[in-house]
């Protein structure tokens, strides 16, 4: 008679640790930081607190295409809704690789998310 792998009589059951205490778990290294400045410092992109009112291709320590330095928009609300819809139009030459963001509710949330932070990361 065959025994295949999938058959109880192949490999009984043990249990990888006592039933009464599961393994420990270690914390994890890639746990996500509070802030929305503390997440893009981390994946190398540029800040975005006190985003409300700054000129575009402003924020310290990200080299921004000269397309983005010269467009000449300060962030407000409108500006920033108009961008994220499609950010190649509104700035071409751009080199921010995203499709945009077309539904409206989503955009004005994320707006909602960045104008809460000032530009030291705490809330208005």
């Amino acid at each position: 008679m065959a025994r295949w792998p999938s058959s109880p009589q192949w490999r009984p059951h043990r249990p990888r640790w006592p039933r009464t205490s599961p393994p420990a778990r270690r914390p994890s290294t890639n746990a996500w930081p509070v802030t929305p400045s503390r997440r893009r410092q981390k994946q190398g992109r540029p800040e975005l607190n006190g985003i409300d009112g700054r000129k575009s291709g402003t924020a310290e320590g990200y080299s921004y295409s000269d397309a983005n330095k010269n467009s000449g928009i300060t962030w407000n609300k409108e500006q920033f809704l108009e961008y994220i819809k499609d950010p190649k139009a509104k700035i071409p030459g751009t080199k921010m690789i995203f499709p945009g963001i077309k539904n409206e509710k989503e955009a004005n949330d994320l707006w909602a998310f960045l104008a809460q932070y000032d530009k030291d990361g705490k809330t208005k």
